[in-house]
């Protein structure tokens, strides 16, 4: 028959198996706790991925640049040099397709594999490309996202609109809130004219001939893309001092003064 020992004839060792005991259970509590706010938090983190950050959040990997430019070298062995303030969402291995994701601003320097399509998801478009070398910015307070191509061919798909193709030294700003495009520029840095003749060549459809003295003329130009060519000839004219005309079958003729 159990007894009940008077409060004041309780031992010492009693004492220390009660005090044990209560520590025991507020660690219990303590855990469990823990444990409901640690899940809480990975289902809250789940929730908040976009359908994209889902699909390769698998063994997913963050690259972050703080203060500095950071280098990052993907699974597929492309490079991606972030600006400060960027970050990159990738996966451990790539599998059909490569996808990531930008935050902020980065150049993608990336390995030519046509089977294998690379994919840069941003807040309100997608860059699509096999292999070739462009700059990336979407900033997540920013009402706009920009796209410039240095080599290469790529793909610059919008939200709900048809694909823009763009070609080497084109510069694209994509208006966020209603998909259209703000801004085309061309871009040239320290660049020959002939290869600068061949990227407006390509743009406007325009075959040119030029003297030979004027091939490795260098240049550095930012220029708005006009639909009317003449425009753009006039300012690389004016640039690199220069006379052009344009033929009866459009074709452009660079000669010197």
């Amino acid at each position: 028959m159990n007894r009940t020992v008077p409060k004041g004839n309780i031992t010492e060792e009693q004492r220390w198996n009660e005090f044990i005991s209560r520590i025991e259970k507020r660690k219990k509590r303590r855990h469990l706790a823990e444990a409901l706010l640690f899940a809480c938090g990975i289902i809250a983190a789940v929730l908040l991925l976009t359908p994209v950050e889902r699909a390769i959040a698998p063994r997913q990997l963050v690259a972050e640049s703080s203060g500095f430019e950071k280098t990052v070298v993907l699974p597929d062995g492309s490079f991606v040099r972030l600006s400060p303030g960027s970050s990159i969402f990738y996966p451990e291995a790539f599998e059909d397709t490569r996808e990531v994701r930008l935050l902020g601003e980065a150049l993608f320097i990336v390995e030519s594999s046509p089977q294998h399509p690379f994919l840069v998801h941003m807040n309100g478009g997608t860059v699509k490309v096999t292999g070739t070398r462009f700059t990336a910015t979407s900033f997540p307070d920013a009402d706009d996202f920009k796209v410039s191509l240095e080599k290469g061919r790529v793909e610059l798909e919008v939200d709900g609109r048809d694909p823009i193709i763009m070609h080497p030294s084109q510069e694209i700003r994509i208006e966020r809130s209603s998909g259209k495009t703000a801004e085309k520029h061309l871009v040239f840095k320290d660049s020959r004219l002939e290869d600068i003749m061949n990227s407006v060549s390509v743009i406007y459809n325009a075959p040119f001939t030029m003297s030979e003295g004027l091939k490795d003329i260098r240049l550095s130009l930012r220029l708005l893309q006009y639909d009317d060519v003449s425009k753009v000839m006039t300012l690389i004219g004016i640039a690199c001092g220069i006379n052009y005309a344009i033929s009866a079958d459009g074709t452009l003729i660079l000669t010197e003064k």
